[in-house]
């Protein structure tokens, strides 16, 4: 669907701001429902919480790697924001151009602070691979940077986390902390 197309295409247009944001030296949370904008419904999960069993799945991956994480609710709700605003932006402007000023527009009106924290998107629907892909995009933010000499940690940081369906598509959306260095 052309609505989950385009949010994985601003995950990526997020991904590069950040890095050229940072190379250059510079809610809700109850869940619910949203028009596509084409006679669809996106169903947004409610809030979700440490006791879920991708959080668990993430949490014990990052600990095996010696990362410390822990769910917080408040980027959980940053991330249904995003999702929000990234759909209602699409559903008025469908052509809009996905692009780094587009990418760092969206995420302050999520209140996503990209000097501390990063969206992850994933289409994935088995907890294993969602984890994996996930954990792969942080590594490759974290690679990204450091070829600018900026050095990023997910250590002591948090996550928060909304799934996001359009029939039997599905986009996982995660807001994941960090300090930078």
């Amino acid at each position: 669907m052309k609505i989950m197309k385009k949010l994985m295409a601003l995950a990526l247009a997020s991904a590069l701001a950040l890095t050229l944001l940072t190379g250059c030296g510079g809610g809700g949370g109850g869940g619910g429902a949203i028009s596509d904008g084409n006679g669809g419904t996106i169903t947004i999960s409610g809030t979700q919480n440490a006791n879920t069993e991708f959080s668990k799945a993430f949490i014990n991956a990052q600990a095996s790697t010696g990362i410390n994480m822990s769910y917080e609710a408040a980027k959980g709700a940053k991330a249904q924001k995003f999702m929000e605003i990234v759909v209602d932006s699409v559903k008025k402007n469908p052509n809009q151009k996905i692009d780094e000023q587009f990418a760092l527009k969206i995420l302050d009106k999520a209140g996503i602070d990209v000097t501390e924290e990063m969206v992850f998107l994933t289409d994935k629907t088995n907890t294993t691979y969602q984890v994996g892909e996930i954990r792969n995009q942080m590594s490759e933010l974290k690679s990204e940077l450091a070829d600018k000499g900026v050095s990023i940690d997910y250590d002591g940081a948090t996550f928060g986390y909304i799934v996001a369906k359009n029939g039997e598509e599905q986009l996982m959306c995660i807001v994941v902390g960090y300090t930078a260095t």
